[in-house]
């Protein structure tokens, strides 16, 4: 008895566990074709599907954290992913760079930076009117970067941690309930964030108004203890004159 279990504390003894190392990765969508966006310069800008496939066939793309070239987390060349679907680019990215890693992962998780933007040079466009706006559509551009940012211009383009030993691949998790969740769950975030800056927004105009208002009526006392001064002063002019002291 003694002897097998010597033989099941060896088995199962804790220093001799096998540990399990998580790959993480953060993986989601970089750019979604044929939605409107509106830049910072005021531009409208909607990428057209196919617009950036030949320059991720061909050309390396850098990853940074908020467009810093100082901040480069990796690329094409050391583990970036990019492949295209029907309805934009996505992507992954292996959080093999210690600089970055434990960052990115914190910004990622609290989502106070799991947006996506990209930066790219455009080669071919054309500008339409759409309605009352002038639209460019982007038919050839390079795609430079990603960038992971608080809040991009792609309201749809976003990211998420995974373990890439514990996932599908990138091409196959387009269409996993995984992915969906993940962008649903970022589509919720992102329009209660912008129903929070208008909420925040309209309640300062609020203010601003009930503080017009509250001056207006600061001025209209004055000015009606001005008409009654003026009445009182006109009285005593005249009771004055009846009397003959003026």
């Amino acid at each position: 008895m003694a002897r097998y279990g010597k033989f099941i504390n060896k088995v199962y003894s804790k220093s001799e566990l096998p540990t399990y190392e998580r790959a993480l990765a953060i993986r989601g969508r970089a750019i979604r074709y044929k939605e409107p966006m509106a830049l910072q310069s005021g531009e409208i800008v909607v990428f057209l599907p196919g617009s950036l496939d030949a320059s991720i066939a061909t050309k390396s793309t850098e990853f940074y954290l908020a467009h810093d070239e100082t901040q480069v987390v990796g690329s094409c060349n050391s583990g970036l992913e990019l492949h295209v679907d029907d309805e934009g680019v996505v992507f992954q990215m292996p959080l093999t760079n210690k600089r970055y890693a434990e960052k990115i992962k914190e910004l990622v998780k609290s989502n106070r930076q799991s947006a996506i933007s990209i930066g790219i040079t455009r080669s071919k466009e054309r500008t339409e009117t759409v309605g009352k706006h002038q639209v460019v559509f982007i038919e050839q551009a390079d795609l430079r970067e990603c960038s992971l940012v608080a809040e991009g211009c792609c309201e749809q383009a976003f990211a998420y941690l995974i373990d890439i030993n514990d996932a599908p691949s990138l091409k196959d998790s387009i269409n996993s309930p995984s992915f969906k969740l993940e962008s649903t769950a970022h589509n919720l975030h992102t329009q209660y964030r912008k129903r929070a800056r208008e909420f925040a927004a309209l309640t300062n105009r609020i203010s601003e108004l009930q503080q017009t208002v509250d001056d207006d009526r600061a001025h209209m006392t004055f000015a009606s203890h001005c008409s009654d001064f003026d009445t009182v002063e006109a009285l005593q002019k005249a009771a004055r004159r009846r009397l003959g002291l003026q």
